[in-house]
């Protein structure tokens, strides 16, 4: 999938997904996996000014792509750290926990890119007028401290986007495709992960750490220290538990042994800030395995609404020439032989989609070794083209180099089609051995494909059932 929108082009990366600046977790190893995998690391600010240098130049040393630096207002220790920032060459700082007019101008001035972070449309509108070039709307059910006046995402993030026009990242509950698509759905081009990034194998916290996110269930946060005015959401423990409706005492001096529970696994040594969305994580992954599979997921869930809900100027594109295809909403095609510019696979795979069929396309394509004729191979139509013809009409195409001649290639292509759809409810076989004009006729079709899942369209092998027991 290509992102193009404000956030990718301001960034300067592929992926529109923001890790957390996540203070002793955001380490060069994190930071350089996420931004290897095409999308945004982000070096907490919050430690000492040397420490945060050093982290600077080490995840340089892993990765040529570009990263950012967080600059949490409140906790900075050294206000050098911007010079020092400015100095380094980064182009990209998101600015949290403090009044947005204290280092915007500074920022801007020296060209940088800068977000602020905001709970709240007040806030949000006035690190507009700071000048920042955008904002990381966080909503309540996010780790870490917290607004007085808690405001979850599916509330805040939409009132934002209407109201100022400049590119939101949305943080809060972010984990996977399909929160990602809701939050762009209500406004954002981008999203921050920071839970999700806790339990994933480049995080440097303990073992522990990271099976808590995975055993956690979705009631398993909390909010503390409201009665202090700094809310902060953590993981509900032994040790935090008794804060929970507290009007008294001081969790936050837990946080002086925040070591101890990140590098020796003591759960209950401090405070572990989790986001709400750690009864949505499931496993330990890889940074490139997560990013890859929220992209995959994201695209796969706009497919499916699209489908699912189709717009009126879609509807009518399934119904054409005065007829149209019924009974194929949902179900899944397979066409082999579907490279072949001449032959009926094109048209007949187009007419599935406009009626709401799922299509994969099979061919042997222009695959030199199998046909080395430069007049022969120029013949066939690239499958992929055929594919985007499909995923127009807003169903899934799966599209695979395979000879139906070939059992072990037949096998492999079972497996990868049943993983993918669960299911093939009609087969089109051989498609590239019958000639076709523009278009199939609707009841020549209908006729093709009936309700059976082992019609063949030419002279050819029939595909069956005992050959591949997944149809």
């Amino acid at each position: 999938m290509i992102f193009d929108n404000r956030v990718t082009r301001l960034l300067g990366v592929d992926i529109p997904i923001v890790q957390a600046p996540m203070g002793y977790i955001a380490k060069p190893a994190l930071v350089a996996a996420v931004a290897e995998a095409g999308a945004v690391g982000l070096v907490p600010g919050s430690l000492g000014i040397d420490e945060v240098r050093d982290d600077i130049h080490r995840t340089r040393d892993l990765t040529d792509k570009p990263f950012g630096v967080n600059l949490p207002i409140a906790f900075v220790r050294d206000i050098k750290i911007v010079d020092m920032i400015v100095e380094e060459g980064i182009t990209f700082v998101t600015t949290s926990a403090g009044s947005p007019d204290k280092h915007t101008a500074r920022l801007k001035a020296a060209g940088l890119i800068v977000f602020h972070v905001v709970p709240t449309l007040r806030g949000a509108q006035k690190a507009v007028d700071a000048g920042v070039d955008g904002l990381v709307v966080e909503g309540s059910e996010g780790a870490g401290f917290k607004s007085p006046r808690d405001v979850t995402s599916m509330v805040l993030l939409p009132l934002v986007a209407s109201r100022l026009n400049v590119p939101v990242i949305a943080a809060g509950g972010m984990a996977d495709g399909r929160s990602m698509a809701a939050a762009f759905a209500l406004g954002a081009e981008g999203v921050q992960m920071g839970t999700r990034m806790v339990a994933s194998l480049e995080s440097p916290v303990h073992q522990n750490m990271k099976q808590a996110v995975v055993d956690a269930e979705e009631t398993d946060t909390m909010m503390i220290n409201q009665h202090n005015g700094k809310p902060v959401r953590v993981l509900r423990t032994q040790a935090t538990a008794p804060f929970e409706l507290a009007v008294d005492g001081d969790p936050m001096a837990l946080l002086g042994s925040i070591l101890d529970l990140y590098r020796d696994g003591d759960i209950n040594a401090s405070l572990p800030q989790l986001g709400q969305v750690a009864g949505r994580i499931g496993a330990i992954q890889p940074v490139a395995e997560i990013i890859r599979e929220t992209v995959e997921e994201f695209e796969a869930t706009l497919t499916a609404l699209a489908h699912r809900y189709p717009s009126s100027t879609r509807r009518s594109e399934r119904t054409t020439m005065g007829y149209a295809l019924t009974g194929f909403d949902g179900k899944v095609a397979l066409v082999t032989g579907a490279g072949r510019m001449r032959s009926i696979g094109r048209p007949a795979a187009v007419e599935l989609a406009k009626a709401g069929c799922h299509v994969v396309l099979t061919g042997t394509g222009r695959d030199p070794s199998r046909y080395p004729d430069d007049e022969k191979a120029a013949g066939w139509r690239d499958i992929e083209s055929v594919a985007d013809e499909v995923r127009a009409h807003g169903v899934e195409a799966m599209t695979a180099v395979s000879d139906v001649a070939d059992e072990a290639a037949v096998a492999r292509l079972g497996t990868e089609i049943i993983e993918r759809f669960g299911r093939v409810d009609i087969v089109i076989n051989n498609a590239g051995a019958a000639r076709g004009e523009d278009r199939v006729p609707v009841v020549d079709l209908a006729r093709l494909c009936g309700a059976t899942c082992s019609t063949s369209t030419s002279p050819g092998r029939s595909w069956s059932r005992r050959r591949w027991p997944g149809t």
